[in-house]
């Protein structure tokens, strides 16, 4: 993977990086999304482009754990789009800001362009790489063309008074085509304005020229695609609508042309892809999308052809589908695990090393560990809080509200393990009883779920909580002393108050675990260590690395290695605890937010989450 880090921070060493799973594109009923392809500039890379977050993102389709961030924009990136050299990237954000970057090991910013005054809705490159047109929402200035080696527009797009929805450069390189809200579409041969057309019914989506550029697609919520003459601004083809068969029975949102022109792809709301013979009008293949049990997240979005000749589409429910024309199915579908949502829970199998979340809409994620590879378990819950494998491997713990489920892993089947009279916070899993979970309340209280039944609870609020490696004592790291409070578990799973730590610095906890029969945990950024030979008080001098706050920790399977992450976008892999005197290892701004997460793999990987939802799995070396 690349990050790229303008305008001054350092970027991270890639050979640390083993994957990361950046969010998909998110998905918007009733609104069309940018997605783009294109190869890097010796075509050994074919990309996916798109922005999420502030981020502008490309994805390889052949290896989805290896993404391109660039990470340079104030405001959330509406469009991404590669030009056709491969050398250069411009990414436009919600405010009119486009920014031009290389593509290459620096990532550098070519160049900033202000474009229009609101939200940038479309960006397409000019044939020759040195100019792009931009154009979205504004008050005065709706679309502009600009060379990208210089802040002055080319030429004036003008005579707009509505947004601009979609934008496209013609191949010959002297002409560019608007499409906006007034159901008007504007062409300007040598960037000067030189017709208007207003031939549909209701909105036009999108507009693209052919790869001959003899004709401009644009498709609609009329449900129709015009094929209009570039050269006469005349209608030549008119297909879909009402009284097409194989037609669309929805508002029309993408389209895309194939590499050799003689067909397109359209994406709409009936949640179906159709690919059309663009001399007859004949629908050649329509595939339907079926992601999501839920119709209205099947609708589409966008669609995009890349240049190898495969159709991606984005859906509602933000899923990326890959398809060939010799297949009845997609053949790769693209999630991840925060796909049109937030990761609320992350755990990883020690037994198989595959990683499971939960995001807030409920859907549960494994993710193969070697590759990154995604796939949802075919079951949800509601309001989801926590998620925890037991120590067989056989069984995926759920908490959702009062109710604690239980996936059976091999089966992929699950059920409710536990129902509650208080809603569940956190589980945690023990390491040797496979029927025995630890549970953080509401109601500033733990408990033991042992076999499917309480069987104790305890007064404490829990920021989080461990048990040690025989399960005789649950550590709960506490939030309204900010301390740690220890307990012993008797052999029916009872817990007896055994003694509070001293409350140090008065900074709030958010982790706590096991070494051997110490226990480590953190006050806001400082990592402290409690022996049983100094308790209540801290055994080292209290070290403090991170920046801000630590908002996760974990001790790897061994024993040996401690991780802690914090929102200053730092990993510090802590070494020689038994010590006191710990050798840490720093890795700097390694994500592009601030780490929320981070969980064991095995002994020499472990797994991250920040709060921008990118998911990466790290090596130790």
């Amino acid at each position: 993977m690349q990050w790229t880090n303008q305008p001054c921070n350092t970027c991270i060493s890639s050979h640390y990086l083993e994957w990361s799973l950046a969010p998909n594109p998110v998905g918007k009923r009733a609104y069309r999304i940018a997605l783009n392809s294109g190869y890097n500039a010796d075509k050994s890379v074919e990309y996916l482009c798109y922005g999420t977050s502030i981020y502008a993102v490309l994805v390889p389709l052949d290896n989805p754990g290896k993404p391109v961030i660039f990470m340079g924009h104030k405001n959330p990136v509406t469009c991404v789009a590669i030009a056709p050299n491969g050398q250069l990237v411009a990414s436009g954000d919600d405010k009119g800001t486009v920014i031009v970057w290389n593509l290459d090991a620096k990532q550098e910013i070519v160049n900033t362009f202000s474009v229009c005054d609101g939200a940038v809705n479309d960006i397409r490159w000019g044939p020759k790489s040195d100019m792009f047109v931009a154009g979205g929402s504004g008050r005065r200035v709706y679309a502009t063309v600009f060379r990208t080696r210089s802040l002055n527009a080319v030429g004036k797009i003008d005579k707009i008074t509505t947004n601009v929805l979609s934008v496209d450069f013609a191949p010959a390189g002297d002409l560019v085509a608007t499409a906006d809200e007034s159901n008007d579409i504007n062409f300007y041969p040598k960037f000067e304005h030189g017709a208007r057309t207003k031939n549909h019914k209701r909105y036009p989506n999108i507009i693209r020229f052919s790869p001959d550029g003899s004709v401009l697609a644009s498709a609609s919520s009329d449900s129709t695609v015009i094929l209009t003459d570039a050269k006469t601004y005349e209608v030549k083809q008119t297909f879909g609508g009402p009284e097409c068969k194989d037609g669309h029975s929805g508002s029309i949102y993408s389209l895309a042309w194939s590499p050799c022109g003689k067909k397109f792809a359209t994406a709409a709301a009936d949640s179906t892809v159709k690919v059309w013979n663009a001399e007859d009008g004949s629908v050649l293949k329509t595939w339907t999308v079926n992601s999501s049990s839920n119709e209205m997240q099947n609708q589409l979005c966008a669609v995009t052809w890349t240049p190898s000749g495969r159709i991606v589409t984005l859906s509602v429910g933000s899923v990326l589908d890959v398809f060939e024309e010799g297949n009845d199915n997609a053949v790769k579908r693209i999630i991840s695990p925060s796909t049109d949502s937030v990761v609320s829970a992350i755990t990883v199998s020690r037994t198989t090393g595959n990683v499971y979340s939960v995001d807030l809409a409920g859907r549960v994620s494994e993710i193969e560990s070697k590759s990154g590879a995604t796939s949802w378990l075919p079951f949800t819950v509601t309001n989801p809080t926590g998620v925890a494998v037991s120590c067989d491997g056989k069984t995926l713990y759920i908490s959702a509200s009062e109710t604690i489920y239980a996936a059976n892993l091999e089966s992929k089947s699950m059920s409710p393990l536990v129902t509650l009279d208080k809603t569940v916070l956190k589980i945690v899993a023990s390491s040797s009883k496979p029927g025995l979970i630890a549970v953080a309340f509401n109601n500033e209280s733990v408990g033991l779920v042992n076999e499917g039944k309480l069987a104790g609870t305890a007064q404490a609020n829990a920021a989080d909580l461990a048990f040690n490696a025989d399960d005789s004592e649950l550590a709960v790291a506490l939030v309204g002393l900010r301390c740690v409070r220890v307990f012993t578990v008797s052999a029916d799973g009872a817990l007896t108050f055994k003694h509070d730590s001293a409350d140090d610095n008065n900074s709030p906890l958010s982790f706590v675990t096991y070494f051997k029969d110490w226990i480590i945990a953190n006050q806001g950024n400082q990592l402290n260590i409690y022996t049983p030979a100094k308790w209540p008080a801290i055994a080292n001098p209290g070290w403090t690395f991170h920046e801000s706050p630590i908002t996760s920790g974990a001790l790897n399977p061994a024993g040996t290695l401690l991780l802690t992450v914090a929102k200053d976008r730092q990993i510090i892999i802590w070494r020689e605890l038994d010590k006191l005197r710990p050798r840490n290892k720093i890795v700097q701004r390694c994500s592009p937010g601030g780490l929320t997460r981070v969980a064991w793999i095995n002994d020499a990987m472990f797994i991250t989450v920040d709060d921008s939802q990118f998911v990466a799995c790290w090596s130790v070396l």
